[in-house]
C-alpha cells in the first residue's frame, strides 16, 4: 500500500497488487474520482508499508499504466509555476544510469517504480543510500538483495 499525506492532511491510499494498482481512494473517494483528485496533490509525503491492502473491496480503475500516465501528465492541468526556491535534486546521476536502477527496481515492485524512483534518490544524498532507500521498500529481504545485486552490476558495467 502506497500512503500518501498532502500538505493540508489529507490522506490519499494506493493499493499494489503484483505490482498493479487496484485500489485508490483520496479523501471521501474512491476510484475514479479518487485518481482526479490526485492530480491536484501539489506537495506531500509518500510511504509505502508492504503487507496492507485495500481488502477485498473490487473497484473499476484504468490499467496502472494508463494511471501513472495520467498522474504524470494529468489531462486538463496545467503545470504548477516553478519555484523560485532551488529545489534539491539528490545525487548527481544521470538520466541513463536513474533509468536502469528503474528497470530493476520495476522487477520488484512493478509500474510504482517510476514514482518510487524518482523520490527516493532525490531525497538521498548519493548512490549507496539512494540504493538502500529502494531496496528496504522491498518486502522480502531476500529479494532487496537480489535488486541491490542486479542494479550495482549494471551500473558497474556502465561506469
Amino acid at each position: 500500500m502506497v500512503f500518501i499525506v498532502t500538505d493540508d492532511n489529507q490522506m490519499a491510499r494506493l493499493n499494489l497488487n503484483a505490482g498493479e494498482i487496484d485500489f485508490i481512494s483520496f479523501h471521501n473517494k474512491r476510484g475514479a474520482d479518487a485518481l482526479a483528485m490526485l492530480s491536484n496533490i501539489q506537495a506531500g509525503r509518500l510511504r509505502f508499508e508492504a503487507g496492507h491492502t485495500a481488502g477485498k473491496e473490487t473497484i473499476d480503475l484504468p490499467s496502472t499504466v494508463d494511471i501513472l500516465e495520467y498522474l504524470h501528465n494529468p489531462v486538463g492541468t496545467q503545470s504548477a509555476p516553478a519555484s523560485s526556491a532551488p529545489k534539491h535534486t539528490g545525487m548527481a546521476l544521470s538520466a541513463t544510469h536513474r533509468v536502469m536502477i528503474e528497470e530493476v527496481l520495476t522487477e520488484f515492485i512493478g509500474p510504482m517504480a517510476s514514482i518510487v524512483c524518482e523520490e527516493e534518490l532525490n531525497a538521498a544524498s548519493n548512490l549507496e543510500s539512494g540504493l538502500m532507500r529502494l531496496a528496504a521498500l522491498i518486502q522480502e529481504s531476500s529479494q532487496a538483495q537480489d535488486f541491490l545485486t542486479q542494479v550495482r552490476n549494471r551500473l558497474s558495467k556502465s561506469f
